[in-house]
């Protein structure tokens, strides 16, 4: 009977079918529905880009909760020293997320797991697909044969029925082929699940290589050749060879080019990532170069037995690996045309990962170049549309104010008196008598004779009117940033309903009508911009600063000022403060209080009145809210104590003084280690390393340690110890200095708030 044979399923959900295997031989088969098909019909896109997070990543290294001494019947056991651990008494069905992500952590860590004695393949589809997703999106296969109705699975079918596959042991010498599935991808393949359905009585093995273990072996300028190298990864032969036999390919190849020496993004290990089925060349040498290369690695990876396992399936066996880490190969070595030695057919369910990193995230030399170029042309073509954009803010006023003369019943009394307020909003002045008004008469000019008109190409609502003239709209830049604080950073204070409509109807009156209130907001509004579109500058945003700060201190010798503007000024320095994350509110919560306290002269206006509540709640809010964020422990004063018993915040010049001299001291100290010579193997210190000027290094490291003690976590400029701590723990030959300035760095990391922190850890540890 033919092997293949083709059938319609009713639907379009999967269409025409082609059965890969002989259905008379297998009407009882437990696992029928298992069996292998192509559907010759469905066609997916290109596989788009998508965010990645390993489930790793959250796992307890400990792994207590997926290994937990509580359980009597679990026994796990290394395979071999380097690769492969075994894992009897505990069900992959009836695993928590919790224990999904030590399994993940475990994977990693180990290359493949083995689980013994499962009820995985009898749970049904919808339950193993399920389970697999939890570690990633699931790969459709573009050639391979599935299972009917699920193209998510790949099916592994090795039986008398099946051709194709004894064709291919009698034209090679072996069936062995180490190789990591689809490569190819952008995404390549992380977690993968394969389960065997029917096992044959004897062989059918699989083997594993670690890839970790096997770049390990390599001698070091190998090494340092390899991780500055990429190699191109295809899946065009793989989809030629599939149509000359007349397979459907599902969807088309891709190439991409991968780093050879790639960092597992969770355990932050190095490995190896090439295979011999899909790795056709290195980027940047000649053929006769990149194929003497590659063969060296792949006779390396295939002969190296030492870090290799290979696995015997058993009845209710599943294999999980990390196809980031390990290469695998199955061992076809028993005849398929001999009842008598079986069947061997089984289910894979890959997940796809992150786009592989190379050491400590770096990419090749070229590649690096070329992201960089990148970056800058989309730099440049990002300044120059705002460089357009602001000029025809500048500009755009002035043709407006042509038309304005020659439009409307009354007419303009000044071209001086036409000026722009935001980019399509223009404002000018009318007279309601024949009063001759010279531009030197601003009391005339405000006088209720007159009145502010807007002129609008699109809408925005701003403040009153009768606040615009005090403000300098003939500044772009000034106009530029009142429009972004309005728009884009009083939304985001949004702490309750009434403080984004508070901001808007009290604070930016005031900034109109105070210099010193206006300048603090063009602070902030100059700091929320160059967080948000990546500006280099602080010009502005200093000078704004420098001046509102200037102008506090000048009117806090006034007894007779009242204290809104002051409140407004200090609240608009903390907004910018917390933007910039420079942890000042503590200071300018405490002169915010003596405002609060001063007695001051109050207004009897409501609007004013309402202005002063909204400003006092605001700093009750900042109070009680904000500032126990910034935990400047050590400053706490030893021997001053509040009446309930809480120590006051103290900010005395001394402490400052102390904690600034041993930060000055740690910068001098860290160019010093920086300006030693460096040597290839960091943590070395046997051999001829360990002379006179590695005792020097570690006893600079010594006194670094012990000067970085004196400055505790939250200290006023503790940004300025990331390069500190790097340039210590990259230079460390000591793991105990290694250890330390290692965990001060990532301390320091998720304290600024960094998204990446075991990437950059990944290659000091």
């Amino acid at each position: 009977m033919s092997a293949t044979k083709t059938v319609t399923q009713s639907g379009t959900a999967v269409g025409k079918l082609t059965l890969a295997y002989d259905d008379a031989i297998h009407q009882k088969y437990r696992y029928h529905d298992y069996l292998p098909v192509y559907d010759e019909e469905t066609h997916f896109d290109p596989i788009q880009p998508f965010e990645f997070t390993d489930r790793g990543l959250a796992a307890d290294k400990a792994k207590s909760a997926l290994l937990s001494s509580a359980n009597p019947e679990l026994k796990v056991s290394k395979i071999t020293p380097v690769i492969g651990t075994e894992i009897r008494g505990l069900q992959l069905s009836q695993l928590n997320d919790t224990q999904k992500n030590e399994l993940a952590l475990l994977i990693a860590e180990r290359g493949v797991v083995i689980f013994r004695g499962q009820d995985f393949k009898d749970i049904g589809p919808e339950k193993q697909t399920e389970f697999a997703r939890y570690f990633g999106p699931l790969h459709v296969h573009p050639v391979g044969a599935h299972v009917k109705g699920h193209l998510e699975y790949h099916n592994i079918y090795l039986g008398p029925d099946n051709e194709y596959r004894a064709r291919q042991r009698r034209e090679r010498l072996t069936t062995t082929g180490y190789h990591s599935d689809v490569s190819y991808e952008h995404q390549p393949p992380g977690i993968t699940i394969l389960t065997l359905l029917s096992v044959p009585p004897t062989g059918g093995d699989t083997a594993w290589a670690s890839q970790t273990a096997a770049y390990a072996r390599l001698s070091q300028p190998i090494k340092t050749l390899l991780e500055g190298l990429r190699a191109e990864h295809s899946g065009f032969n793989q989809a030629e060879n599939a149509r000359r036999d007349g397979k459907f390919v599902r969807r088309e190849p891709v190439k991409s080019e991968h780093p050879i020496v790639r960092v597992h993004p969770v355990t932050g290990e190095k490995a190896l990532f090439v295979n011999k089925g899909f790795t056709k060349r290195i980027i940047g040498l000649n053929h006769e170069e990149s194929d003497a290369l590659l063969q060296l690695l792949f006779n390396h990876i295939a002969l190296g037995q030492d870090f290799q396992v290979r696995v015997k399936w058993e009845e209710g066996t599943v294999a999980l690996w990390d196809n980031r880490v390990t290469a695998h190969t199955a061992i076809s070595d028993f005849d398929i045309h001999n009842p008598q030695e079986g069947l061997r057919h089984g289910v894979r369910l890959t997940t796809q990962a992150d786009k592989p990193s190379g050491v400590n995230g770096l990419k090749s030399h070229r590649q690096r170049t070329k992201d960089y170029m990148d970056a800058l042309e989309q730099e440049v073509l990002r300044l120059r549309a705002e460089g357009d954009r602001l000029n025809q803010i500048a500009t755009n006023w002035k043709k407006c104010a042509v038309a304005l003369v020659n439009s409307g019943s009354t007419p303009v009394l000044n071209l001086q008196h036409i000026s722009q307020f935001g980019p399509g909003i223009f404002l000018w002045s009318v007279s309601s008598s024949t009063v001759e008004v010279t531009i030197d008469d601003p009391a005339l000019f405000m006088s209720d004779e007159y009145q502010w008109q807007a002129y609008h190409q699109q809408s925005m609502l701003y403040p009153s009117m009768d606040m615009i003239p005090h403000i300098n709209i003939e500044d772009a830049s000034e106009e530029f940033l009142l429009r972004n604080f309005y728009e884009n950073v009083i939304p985001t204070l949004d702490v309750t309903e009434s403080t984004n409509q508070g901001y808007s109807k009290h604070i930016l009156p005031l900034a109109f009508k105070h210099q010193m209130v206006r300048s603090s907001i063009l602070a902030a509004s100059a700091s929320h911009i160059q967080i948000t579109q990546g500006s280099k500058s602080m010009v502005d945003r200093l000078n704004y600063r420098s001046t509102a700060l200037a102008e506090l201190r000048q009117i806090s010798a006034r007894p007779e000022t009242d204290s809104s503007a002051p409140l407004a000024t200090i609240l608009g320095l903390m907004i910018d403060d917390m933007i910039c994350g420079h942890r000042e509110c503590p200071a300018l919560l405490k002169l915010a209080e003596f405002w609060v306290r001063k007695d001051c002269p109050f207004s009897t206006d409501a609007t004013e009145k309402a202005t002063r509540r909204f400003l006092l709640d605001q700093v009750q809010l900042l109070k009680a809210v904000v500032c126990p964020l910034y935990q400047f422990n050590k400053l706490l004063s030893k021997d001053r104590q509040a009446s309930d018993g809480k120590q006051l915040l103290s900010l005395n010049q001394k402490d400052l003084f102390e904690v600034f001299s041993s930060m000055e001291s740690a910068m001098a100290q860290a160019c010093h280690i920086y300006s030693l010579p460096t040597t290839s193997s960091p943590l070395d210190s046997s051999g001829s390393d360990s002379d006179s000027s590695s005792d020097d290094l570690n006893r600079l490291l010594d006194k670094l340690q012990s000067t970085v003690r004196k400055i505790p976590p939250y200290s006023l400029g503790e940004n300025s110890l990331t390069w500190v701590y790097f340039v210590a723990a990259s230079r460390s030959r000591r793991l105990d200095h290694n250890a330390f300035f290692v965990a001060r760095l990532a301390e320091l990391l998720q304290r600024i708030g960094h998204d990446r922190v075991n990437e950059l850890l990944a290659g000091l540890i």
